[in-house]
């Protein structure tokens, strides 16, 4: 099954914008996986809720909600410690509570 990658959030397609070259390339083949349903050979773990997160290069992080076939990035930035900060975690939260309603 082939997805559509939609950002909800100009936060996550700025970060996204901002990588470096490697981590650019990086987060772009796993965004590619994504859409095109190839969720092996990429690390995807449930977050909460219906919130899921992928890794890619040097801690990097996005997270996203699947509806149909539609992935909706709803967040990306850089963990620096073993767990997402409390900062992120809200944001993450607000953005899916956001979401929620609009997808009722």
């Amino acid at each position: 099954m082939k997805y559509k990658i939609i950002f909800l959030r100009h936060q996550a397609y700025d970060y996204y914008d901002s990588l470096t070259d490697v981590e650019f390339i990086s987060a772009s083949r796993v965004i590619k996986k994504l859409s095109e349903g190839c969720f092996s050979g990429i690390l995807i773990k449930k977050w909460r809720e219906k919130i899921f997160e992928t890794y890619f290069k040097d801690d990097n992080r996005l997270f996203f909600v699947i509806e149909d076939d539609v992935i909706y990035i709803l967040y990306a930035c850089k963990k620096t410690k073993n767990k997402t900060s409390k900062k992120d975690t809200k944001s993450i939260l607000n953005l899916y509570k956001c979401f929620k309603m609009l997808h009722l």
